[in-house]
């Protein structure tokens, strides 16, 4: 038995036993207060693969220890009406993203949206302090479908044990519904989030990722995956001085004006902004990647600009200090020919009027 297999074996039945794992309770963060990040390290929402394949932006990892791609073919990318998704059948070994750097920021998020379809499924997410293709498994976050508690999150120390029971999700869930699953380093910290709940909390620890892995035992689905980052904070000051403010944290629905929930953060600080400042009057400006119809693009960053008017006026800001514009893919940032630069352009930018 390769040493390789021998790790792989040893993981899948720590994930198994369930003995393995942090007690925390969830925390609900009172609507996503935590922001989303600006600057896209790496996404992938498989949109651009070939339907029934292993997708293109991914890799076998050797932790599997499976030296070819004999297993591809668990994985494939599937389209279900506008929503790509890459779906698991069974238990499938572990994959990793094609990322150039191999040095991520002090801090960054991790996140993918997902389905278990059963109990016993699971993802469990490596990370990895080792640079090369080889063991990633410094510390796990596994997130899996138990049939008597639903989903539950565990934490697994390679080099020290966490034990005692699972995190459970406090809410119901179904085998059909769809989750946000999010990671959050800042300088040694760690938060795990599943949806608006935070699920596990690491005031001090000394892990500096180089390598992510997932291991996934389906039947399952995962879509949006991607790392973000900034070395630094909101500063809507910007707007008083320098008239103009760009976002990535608010998001949006595939092909839709619908915000997703994980948005409500940077929101609500605009909205005390705003309410600070109460002279102050803004253009919202949408903006698109340049995939699909460009004047279905123009429409639909026009709907866009016009939720999030909606939604601060909701909040409490008068709708005559708000004027919203969709640009479409008519102003890029960057260049429409990768997917970091395509999240780059897809943005809401604050003009001051």
């Amino acid at each position: 038995m390769t040493k390789n297999f021998a790790y792989f074996l040893f993981i899948f039945s720590m994930l198994q036993t369930g003995n393995i794992c942090m007690a925390q309770r969830p925390i609900d963060t009172g609507g996503y207060k935590f922001i989303s990040r600006e600057q896209v390290i790496f996404e992938d929402d498989f949109s651009h693969d070939v339907i029934g394949k292993f997708p293109s932006r991914w890799h076998i990892s050797l932790q599997s220890g499976i030296n070819d791609s004999s297993n591809k073919q668990y994985f494939q990318v599937k389209k279900e009406k506008e929503i790509y998704a890459l779906t698991v059948q069974k238990n499938a070994g572990f994959i990793e993203p094609n990322i150039d750097t191999v040095i991520f920021p002090e801090k960054f998020d991790l996140e993918y949206d997902f389905v278990l379809q059963s109990n016993g499924t699971h993802i469990s997410l490596g990370i990895c302090a080792n640079p090369f293709n080889g063991p990633c498994g410094n510390l796990f976050f596994i997130v899996k479908n138990k049939e008597d508690k639903g989903i539950c999150l565990e934490q697994l120390g390679w080099y020290q044990y966490f034990k005692g029971k699972d995190i459970e999700y406090p809410a119901h869930s179904d085998f059909t519904t769809w989750h946000h699953f999010r990671v959050n380093f800042d300088h040694g910290k760690i938060k795990c989030f599943i949806d608006k709940y935070r699920m596990i909390f690491i005031s001090e620890g000394d892990y500096r990722p180089r390598r992510f892995s997932l291991g996934l035992c389906g039947p399952l689905k995962m879509k949006n995956f991607r790392i973000k980052a900034t070395n630094y904070t909101f500063e809507l000051s910007k707007i008083l001085t320098e008239k103009k403010f760009v976002t990535h944290a608010i998001n949006f629905d595939v092909n839709k004006s619908s915000i997703k929930p994980e948005s409500i953060g940077f929101i609500q600080q605009l909205v005390e902004f705003l309410k600070a400042n109460p002279t102050v009057k803004l253009e919202i400006d949408g903006h698109t990647d340049s995939d699909g119809d460009a004047a279905e693009n123009i429409r639909l960053s026009q709907a866009r600009a016009d939720e999030v008017k909606k939604q601060l006026v909701t909040l409490g800001i008068d709708g005559n200090r708000l004027t919203a514009k969709g640009f479409g893919a008519t102003k890029p940032l960057l260049p429409n020919t990768t997917s970091e630069g395509k999240a780059q352009n897809r943005r809401v930018e604050f003009i001051r009027l």
